[in-house]
């Protein structure tokens, strides 16, 4: 039953998988259905849908965060109140899911799934077989509004966090290291989304395999500091070069030009990270 005490606001994404309704609709075999379905739930796994895994489990009850599946579709409701914002503040604890969601996309872009998504903040209510949400009715508009394969974010949800007043403890805003701004919208609005490059990057590690651990851990402060930094590289170098290969494979199999011009923007996205940095530049598209 709906009661204004089970209503909630809530940062709520919706994610589509980008070109997955046409695969469905040209479908030959059973084949190509177990195909589909498989990646359907790879998409599903990175998002944390029905999660096995008791660590992940304690993080959803401690955000009270609900992940919801369609078909090719994900639905992300993380509300404003939970055990983990009572105490923390809702400013770094949604941060850390945005970042998340980032990382989540990141991850299908090298298993060869390009997503497309909206995220808002509004109103939430969910209770057995009933969803009502505003603020999912205009993630999904967002998500069609997008264009191209990006999770772009409302200007009020933007706000909210921009705005935050525990924003202002940071010495340097972190706002730009997770959202870019775009304007290659149906609209040609400009937007917000998740910066996944950038936010994958930041998140890499330097351990690359048991050797370079144990070398790391028999140098002095000062050769660990160059191992590390070299092993960063390294492994920011790999994710470039994946991340290139499966936007060319994509861009590859396809002839309409519409669809077309969605890769050519992630192109341009990867590019105008690697363009320009001598660490970074061979692995330019």
């Amino acid at each position: 039953m709906f009661t204004q005490k089970k209503l909630k606001t809530a940062v709520v994404a919706f994610v589509d998988i980008l070109g997955f309704s046409n695969r469905l609709r040209t479908a030959k075999n059973v084949e190509d259905l177990a195909d589909i379905s498989k990646a359907v739930s790879t998409v599903q796994a990175e998002f944390d849908f029905q999660s096995k895994d008791p660590n992940i489990k304690d993080v959803h009850k401690m955000y009270a965060k609900k992940v919801l599946a369609f078909s090719d579709c994900v639905v992300i409701a993380i509300p404003l109140k939970s055990a983990m914002t009572q105490h923390e503040g809702t400013f770094d604890p949604l941060m850390s899911e945005l970042h998340s969601l980032a990382m989540a996309q990141a991850e299908c872009v090298q298993r060869g799934l390009f997503l497309r998504g909206g995220i808002d903040i509004g109103w939430w209510f969910s209770e057995k077989n009933i969803l009502v949400s505003p603020a999912l009715a205009n993630a999904y508009a967002l998500e069609k509004e997008a264009n191209v394969p990006v999770l772009s974010i409302c200007e009020q949800a933007f706000e909210f966090f921009k705005n935050h007043h525990d924003n202002s403890f940071y010495a340097r805003d972190p706002l730009p290291s997770l959202f870019k701004q775009y304007s290659e919208t149906k609209s040609k609005t400009e937007r917000y989304f998740l910066d996944y490059i950038r936010v994958c990057l930041d998140s890499v590690n330097w351990q690359r395999n048991k050797a370079q651990v144990e070398e790391y851990r028999a140098a002095d402060s000062d050769v660990r500091d160059a191992i590390a930094q070299r092993g960063y590289t390294d492994n920011a170098i790999d994710w470039l070069n994946g991340h290139k290969r499966q936007i060319s494979k994509a861009i590859a199999t396809v002839s309409d030009a519409s669809v077309r011009a969605k890769y050519e923007w992630l192109i341009r996205y990867h590019n105008e990270f690697c363009i320009g940095s001598p660490v970074y530049s061979g692995c330019a598209i």
